[in-house]
C-alpha cells in the first residue's frame, strides 16, 4: 500500500481497500509471511541529519510494509468480504489491467506531494487547521466523481476521459488525506510534550503504541463496514466485474460515498476541539528546557 492508509489519515483505506477480491481470485493456495499480521516494519530517515540541514532537524522519511492480506486473507464478513482488490476500482470505475499497474506509481506520486507541500501548509497555518482543511478537500476530491457519477454527468464507466478524471481526483484525495495523517501525527508528537509537563515524564511510547492501536481498531471497523456496504447494496456472493446490476453498483457507490463524508466531518469536528497551538507548544518546549537544564541527571523533569 503504497500511500499507507485512508482513514489513518485521516480515515482508513481499509473502508475502500480491504473489500472482496473478484471471483476469479484464488486464495485458497494463499499462505500470509509469518508474523505479517502482527509486524509493520518501517525505516525512518532524519532528513536534516541526511543533508546536514539544521531547519530540517525535525523531519523525517521513512518506508513502512503494512501485510494486510495476512489478516484478512482468510476472513469472510456477510459471505463478501475477502482480503485482496477494490470493488469501487473494478466495480464501479472498470479498471483495466494497465490502470490497475499505474494505480500504485499514481499513489506513490501523491505521497511525494504530500512530503512537500506538508511542511510550508503546517508553518503557514498551523497543524490543527493544516489537518482539518487537509482532510475535507481529500474527501472533497474522493467523494465528488462517485457523486458526478451517480446524477449522470459523469463520463462512461471504463473510458478514457473516466478513468483520468478519476485519477486525477485520487491523486489529490490522496495527497490531501496523506497531509492530514502526517499533521496528526505531528499533533500526537505535540501531547508527549504537553504530558511531560503535567507528569514529569516523557511516554512517546505509550502515545505511539495508542495510536497504533486506534489505527488498527479503525481497520477492523473499515472491514465490518464494508462486509455491511457490500450487504446493504444487494451484491452478490461471486460477482464478477461487470455482471452486476446497475442499481446495486450505484447504491454501494453511494451509500460508500456518504459513510466517507460522515466519517470526514466527525474527523474535523474532533480535530477542531484540539488545544494545542504552536504558541504554546513553543513556550512548552522552553518551559521544559530550562528545567532539563536546571536538574540534567533528573530522571523526569516537571517544571
Amino acid at each position: 500500500e503504497a500511500a499507507g492508509s485512508f482513514m489513518s489519515a485521516p480515515f482508513d483505506r481499509s473502508l475502500t481497500g480491504e473489500l472482496a477480491g473478484p471471483a476469479d481470485q484464488d486464495w485458497s493456495d494463499y499462505t500470509p509471511i509469518p508474523g505479517s499480521p502482527y509486524v509493520d516494519p518501517t525505516i525512518d530517515i532524519n532528513v536534516g541529519d541526511l543533508f546536514r540541514a539544521r531547519e530540517l532537524r525535525e523531519t523525517y522519511v521513512g518506508i513502512g510494509v503494512s501485510h494486510r492480506s495476512g489478516v484478512f486473507g482468510s476472513s469472510r464478513l456477510f459471505n463478501s468480504v475477502n482480503g485482496g482488490s477494490n470493488y469501487l476500482y473494478l466495480f464501479v470505475w472498470k479498471f483495466p489491467p494497465l490502470a490497475l499497474q499505474l494505480y500504485p506509481l499514481l499513489l506513490f506520486g501523491s505521497v511525494i506531494g504530500s512530503f512537500l507541500l506538508v511542511g510550508p501548509l503546517q508553518q503557514r497555518f498551523g497543524k490543527r487547521e493544516t489537518a482539518a482543511v487537509a482532510a475535507v478537500i481529500g474527501m472533497i476530491c474522493w467523494v465528488t466523481p462517485l457523486t458526478l457519477r451517480h446524477f449522470g454527468l459523469w463520463w462512461p464507466d471504463g473510458s478514457i476521459p473516466s478513468l483520468g478524471g478519476m485519477f486525477v481526483a485520487t491523486f489529490f484525495s490522496n495527497m490531501f488525506s496523506v497531509i492530514a495523517g502526517i499533521a496528526l501525527s505531528s499533533m500526537v508528537a505535540d501531547v508527549v510534550e504537553a504530558s511531560e509537563e503535567q507528569t514529569g515524564r516523557r511516554s512517546e511510547g505509550t502515545f505511539a503504541a495508542g495510536a497504533f492501536f486506534a489505527a488498527k481498531c479503525s481497520t477492523g471497523v473499515g472491514i465490518f463496514i464494508t462486509g455491511f456496504l457490500l450487504s446493504y447494496a444487494g451484491m452478490p456472493s461471486g460477482a464478477t466485474p461487470g455482471a452486476v446490476a446497475p442499481d446495486i453498483i450505484d447504491r454501494l457507490a453511494m451509500t460508500y460515498a456518504a459513510c466517507v463524508f460522515v466519517l470526514a466531518i466527525l474527523v474535523v469536528l474532533i480535530i477542531r476541539r484540539f488545544p494545542i497551538t504552536r504558541e504554546g507548544h513553543e513556550a512548552r518546549l522552553a518551559l521544559l528546557a530550562q528545567a532539563d537544564k536546571a536538574d540534567p541527571d533528573a530522571v523526569g523533569h516537571h517544571p
